[in-house]
């Protein structure tokens, strides 16, 4: 099974199994489906994204969401906040839970405890091969095949804490810059500072 994540909203240039639809529930996208975007889409397998950190002052507003998705053909629910899962179990559709946090899921007993949930779970990419081999015998398994991978998510604003206490001023929101650690010279890695925080990738 092969899921993609949809870049435009141009549906027919898609050749997967399942696309997956962003939502203003997703951690970074560069559009946003809304109730009657996603309704209209037919003829084609879905999941939503909706792997941002919720706020307390958004679980209404999530479980609205995902109650107006109920009658629609869903196939996932693509999550990392676990106010996801609380919801799905309320209407009993745990089945359609993708656990998608990517730095998470790091070991065989992990992806045991999820599946008993009734969620299929991302292996995290940090594993070694070994350990990778260990788990894919383990149903319910998604592996993160292509594009940068999320290596870490944060809701501050990191970004702007370095321009506060640097003398650098610089548009920061939703451009990628490089990060290089004092004491690893010559690796770099992608950062990108949106609405909802920071995010690093490998």
């Amino acid at each position: 099974m092969i899921i993609t994540e949809v870049k435009s909203y141009d549906l027919d240039n898609y050749n997967c199994d399942i696309l997956l639809i962003p939502t203003c529930f997703s951690q970074i996208s560069n559009l946003s489906f809304t109730i009657e975007e996603i309704k209209n889409i037919k003829n084609r397998n879905i999941a939503l994204k909706i792997d941002k950190i919720i706020d307390e002052f958004e679980l209404d507003a999530l479980e609205d969401f995902i109650k107006s998705t109920l009658n629609m053909d869903i196939q996932y629910y693509v999550f990392t906040d676990m106010s996801v899962y609380s919801i799905l179990n309320k209407y009993n559709i745990t089945n359609k839970g993708m656990y998608f946090s990517k730095t998470i899921n790091c070991s065989r007993a992990d992806i045991r405890e999820y599946n008993m949930l009734g969620l299929k779970c991302l292996v995290s990419t940090e594993l070694p091969l070994e350990d990778i081999r260990n788990i894919s015998n383990l149903k319910n398994n998604i592996f993160y095949s292509y594009g940068y991978s999320n290596m870490f998510y944060s809701k501050r604003k990191l970004i702007d804490l370095y321009k506060q206490y640097s003398d650098n001023d610089f548009e920061s929101l939703n451009k990628m810059f490089m990060l290089e650690e004092e004491t690893r010279k010559n690796e770099r890695y992608p950062i990108l500072q949106n609405n909802n925080g920071t995010f690093i990738f490998t």
